[in-house]
């Protein structure tokens, strides 16, 4: 009985933890590459699990970038495309830590990368 019991709280133990939701709204800062300038936006994150699609505004860019991505573990990586332009997708890579995902992007076909950090604001 006693190494059934030590062995179920083992077993309870031992089990990972679910990953907390992305899902939110977000603070963006950046800085873009390609015209040496820092930004400014907001992002939406929707979805659970794995899975989440992103809906982001940067207001100086006149901009709106739609996408989805995949988790693992503490990375989340998205492809976006700016609704006006959507043969330019880019690429975003992000490590998660508590409510900030920081990381890095790339435009399809280009070098230099950039790199923002997404801050949950609820």
């Amino acid at each position: 009985m006693v190494r059934t019991l030590l062995l179920a709280a083992l077993c309870a133990f031992s089990l990972p933890l679910a990953a907390e939701s992305l899902a939110g709204t977000y603070g963006i800062t950046g800085f873009d590459p390609s015209s040496g300038e820092p930004y400014q936006g907001k992002a939406k994150i929707t979805g659970e699990g794995d899975v989440y699609q992103m809906t982001r505004n940067i207001p100086s860019e006149k901009k709106v970038y739609i996408g989805t991505g995949i988790r693992q573990g503490d990375i989340v990586s998205f492809v976006l495309i700016d609704q006006r332009a959507p043969n330019s997708p880019s690429v975003q890579i992000y490590k998660i830590e508590d409510d900030t995902l920081s990381g890095k992007w790339v435009h399809l076909g280009r070098t230099k990368k950039g790199s923002e950090t997404l801050k949950k604001i609820n």
